[in-house]
């Protein structure tokens, strides 16, 4: 049941409560008469059990607000977040539909962009003139995603307010349409904490859950299903919300365990092939500028890499299963063993050439474009210790 179906429900038994009062008054009044001795025991005896019943609703009531996003955390959250790119990518596939690129107005927008920014840079000439005209014209479009990125936010997230009632957590949230959706806490599958460069300098943590139904109750629709716990908040803050809806899972009490000395190559191969591959037509095509922007983004990849195996980590217990890693952006996935469905072990030719592989958690109602719960380049030993381990777990949890 929502927030908003709880509040007109009990808004109904309150009229019923004193319609009820009502027609006992009445038959008081027939009862006794003019007995005024008969008449205070019996009002006596009725005020007594109202305050009991209103006692134990008040002892019921156990529901309260976890966390309320206020609108500095919502431009906050639209600054640290890249939704505005994702709204650029889905104009950009509509667009592509219909061959935008050869339309008349497209290439004056194109030639009214460069000019402008051309303009302003004219003190300068040559290879700098240009260098600095393209540098102006990233700038710009990074301004402008960002503002997307705001204005999405403020759209989906405005007056965001997360509740606790007993054994149900509800959330409601939206600038223009209010959105309502709620779950069972036996039903959240695992926790995903993420962290973007620019939260990790404003102090800020998103918290989202994965839940085991593939839609909300109450008819809600896929797009409705319980996700968000909070849009961004500080450390202290999701800390509070973990430690209130699932204890267990908070990833600050784990010992975390490194990955593969050697995962970091493996990550950055397959980058580094794709680069390669695509530098040969570029150079053929631009000469110098093709050797140079290959340079620039190997060094990219290498740090990106880099980066991100020297953050990946995992732990495991009895109880819990965790992995984390990013560079720029960071992820964190922890679940209770006993919401695993399998446990799987993956080792690739490439894996089995390196001797590594790779252990898989899998959880009902995960979405496919979140954090897997996935981790990579482990040493096949360990792998395989891991995953007798989590086997044993899981098969000990479903029996």
């Amino acid at each position: 049941i929502t927030v908003e179906r709880y509040g007109r429900l009990r808004g109904l038994l309150e009229e019923a409560l004193a319609l009820e009062e009502a027609a006992r008054a009445e038959l008081v009044e027939r009862e006794c008469g003019d007995d005024s001795e008969m008449r205070g025991q019996l009002e006596r005896l009725l005020r007594g059990k109202a305050a009991e019943v209103s006692a134990d609703e008040a002892d019921s009531d156990s529901g309260h607000t976890l966390h309320q996003a206020d609108l500095s955390e919502i431009l906050r959250y639209g600054l640290s977040s890249n939704r505005g790119a994702v709204v650029v990518g889905a104009a950009f596939a509509a667009g592509w539909q219909f061959q935008f690129w050869e339309s008349s107005q497209f290439g004056d927008a194109i030639r009214w962009l460069f000019g402008s920014t051309g303009t302003l840079l004219d003190a300068f000439g040559g290879w700098l003139h240009t260098l600095l005209t393209g540098l102006a014209v990233l700038v710009l479009l990074a301004l402008v995603l960002k503002a997307l990125s705001v204005l999405m936010c403020l759209l989906s997230d405005y007056g965001f307010r997360l509740d606790l009632d007993e054994q149900r957590v509800a959330t409601e949230a939206g600038l223009l349409n209010r959105r309502h959706a709620s779950a069972n806490l036996g039903k959240l599958q695992r926790l995903l904490l993420s962290q973007s460069w620019l939260a990790r300098r404003m102090g800020r943590v998103h918290l989202q859950c994965e839940v085991a139904s593939g839609a909300e109750d109450d008819g809600f629709s896929d797009n409705h299903r319980m996700s968000t716990l909070v849009p961004l908040g500080t450390h202290a803050e999701v800390t509070a919300v973990i430690k209130a809806l699932a204890p267990e899972l908070d990833p600050d009490g784990l010992q975390w365990r490194p990955i593969h000395p050697r995962g970091w190559r493996r990550r950055l191969w397959p980058s580094l092939i794709v680069a390669s591959v695509v530098a040969v037509p570029v150079s053929w095509l631009f000469g110098f500028w093709g050797p140079a922007l290959w340079t620039v983004v190997t060094a990219l990849l290498v740090l990106e890499a880099r980066g991100w195996a020297r953050y990946a980590a995992y732990a495991c217990t009895d109880r819990i299963f965790a992995f984390r890693a990013g560079w720029l952006t960071r992820h964190w996935t922890v679940a209770a063993i006993d919401k695993g469905q399998a446990v799987l072990l993956q080792q690739s030719p490439f894996d089995r050439r390196h001797q590594m592989a790779g252990i898989r958690l899998d959880t009902a109602g995960v979405s496919a474009t979140s954090f897997t719960l996935q981790i990579p380049y482990l040493d096949v030993d360990q792998a395989r210790e891991l995953f007798d381990a989590s086997s044993r777990a899981v098969a000990a949890d479903k029996g």
